[in-house]
């Protein structure tokens, strides 16, 4: 009994790491930035962890990327991973990487030559739109 209930504890703790062990693919019908990266419109496989993100086309294993992530606020359970973008003029901008299985937000800032970029847009007087792309869809 004493090792059926240390099995299940453990499965329990292991749960979190494996729902999201599986890297996403996401049909991104735009070309975006993200940190100091420009990215191309494609299939992008995505895997999430605690400090970073990997991104990559699908079937093109040379173009991966490494971007800097930090935790960002907790959200809603959705069972859904999200690439959450902002719209501006015609400047798509990687944000965050919402984990929908775990509730969990992982935020991308910006190099400092890029935020100048998005200031000048919105100098220019477009404003931020969100747009989400779900895993799969």
């Amino acid at each position: 009994m004493r090792l059926l209930c240390l099995f299940a504890s453990f499965c329990l703790l292991a749960l979190p790491c494996s729902l999201n062990a599986q890297p996403d693919v996401f049909h991104v019908p735009f070309s975006f930035v993200a940190f100091d990266s420009d990215f191309p419109a494609g299939d992008y496989i995505v895997k999430a962890q605690t400090h970073n993100l990997k991104l990559a086309l699908a079937g093109d294993p040379r173009s991966l990327k490494c971007l800097s992530a930090q935790p960002g606020r907790a959200m809603e359970f959705s069972g859904l991973n999200t690439m959450v973008f902002e719209k501006i003029g015609n400047l798509y901008v990687l944000r965050e990487y919402r984990i929908g299985a775990l509730g969990a937000v992982r935020a991308l800032p910006l190099s400092k030559s890029r935020r100048e970029v998005v200031s000048s847009y919105i100098a220019r007087g477009y404003r931020p739109e969100p747009v989400l792309i779900a895993a799969g869809l």
